[in-house]
């Protein structure tokens, strides 16, 4: 099981509860793929934005508002709200809400702090 095994059948096994196992493996398959495919999409759009940008988004995914960002990385709240323009645009994410879902899939460690 530590090996990454998912089921285990006792001998003797029934023809179903074999194929139900297989079944089961199958699907856990794909969804680790999905999963996978679903990272690696998140990552891609991360990767488009600045290195300020990506400081930005995070605080902003952390429920900051544009002052409190501003005064955190000591910029103007102007520059901020032209990050987050850029941010909205390179990503797609309408709000903080959508960007920290972003954020996640692509690591779930990223809004840690």
């Amino acid at each position: 099981m530590k090996g990454g095994a998912l089921d285990f059948l006792q001998k003797p096994f029934k023809e179903q509860a074999l194929l139900d196992a297989v079944s089961r493996a199958v699907a856990a398959g794909l969804e680790r793929r999905h999963a996978q495919a679903r990272r690696e999409q998140s990552q891609a759009l991360l990767a488009r934005l600045s290195p300020r940008e990506q400081q930005v988004a995070r605080q902003v995914a952390r429920g900051f508002s544009n002052k409190e960002v501003a005064r955190a990385l000591q910029i103007s709240e102007n520059n901020v709200h032209v990050h987050r323009q850029r941010i909205t645009e390179k990503t797609g994410s309408g709000h903080a809400a959508d960007l920290a879902r972003l954020l996640l899939r692509a690591d779930p460690h990223s809004l840690d702090t």
